[in-house]
């Protein structure tokens, strides 16, 4: 039986990348920063791995991430799903990620996000769905002494009130590496368990392993597993996904990455 992603992941997945990657790992002295030509994904089925879609990345003139466009494999065509465009501030900050979903030919408005920003630091996001009536969250950043990002917290705007929706939590290790992410929920008047992923990284302090937890029945279960191919400089270049079955761990999902070698240069 063929198992596919579920629609609404890639999108989730894409935007994790450009709100949780924010200064987590230093590149070393002399290393090689490769901008992504394409996210190619594959399902595991019956028949061996099978293409499902493809992320198309595009940059201007000063390197800058301006759109992920991401498609759905259909034969040998490509049919498009959804995008993310950018824009930069005067200094070259990210300061909008906006998405929009292709339907019946064309390109609809989806979400936006908005990011302040305080120096080299993200201090605040807004969340905004839909038209002129759109529900809005508003999602604060805190850093600890140290400077390093501590916790995010998500409020949704309800008329003149404002209402806990989401929590990231962030542990780090004593190279200043996040090591855990723990996504909480809200119940009642206080945070409980719900999620978190642990990281794991290389002597060269590159992310290489990924494990995510749901708690269920009080206690922490393994969900999903990503392995992480990368190479000396720490650019991603693969990733495995597995799922724990009752023979061990299933591969259930790969990406592979490749390059914009004229603009990496």
């Amino acid at each position: 039986m063929q198992r596919s992603i579920p629609f609404n992941i890639v999108p989730i997945l894409i935007i994790s990348i450009a709100l949780l990657n924010c200064g987590s790992q230093a590149e070393s002295p002399g290393s090689k920063k490769l901008l992504k030509y394409t996210q190619n994904w594959q399902t595991s089925t019956e028949n061996g791995w099978k293409d499902i879609r493809q992320v198309k990345y595009t940059y201007n003139e000063d390197k800058l991430l301006t759109e992920e466009a991401a498609n759905k494999i259909q034969g040998d065509s490509l049919v498009s799903e959804f995008r993310l465009l950018r824009e930069y501030n005067e200094n070259g900050q990210m300061n909008k990620i906006v998405r929009e979903q292709w339907v019946n030919g064309e390109w609809i408005f989806a979400t936006k996000s908005t990011f302040s920003l305080d120096s080299n630091k993200v201090t605040q996001r807004i969340d905004s769905v839909g038209g002129l009536n759109a529900a809005v969250t508003l999602v604060s950043y805190n850093y600890d002494s140290l400077g390093r990002l501590s916790s995010e917290l998500g409020r949704k705007i309800i008329e003149q009130d404002t209402v806990n929706q989401s929590m990231v939590a962030y542990t780090y290790n004593d190279r200043d590496l996040p090591i855990q992410k723990e996504f909480p929920r809200w119940s009642g008047e206080t945070w409980v368990h719900a999620r978190k992923m642990s990281l794991t990284y290389n002597k060269a302090g590159h992310h290489v392993q990924t494990i995510r937890f749901n708690w269920v029945d009080d206690q922490w279960r393994e969900n999903i597993r990503y392995l992480l191919e990368v190479d000396a400089d720490g650019n991603r270049l693969s990733e495995l996904w597995q799922r724990p079955d009752e023979k061990g761990k299933e591969d259930f999902m790969r990406v592979n990455y490749t390059f914009n070698k004229r603009l990496s240069e």
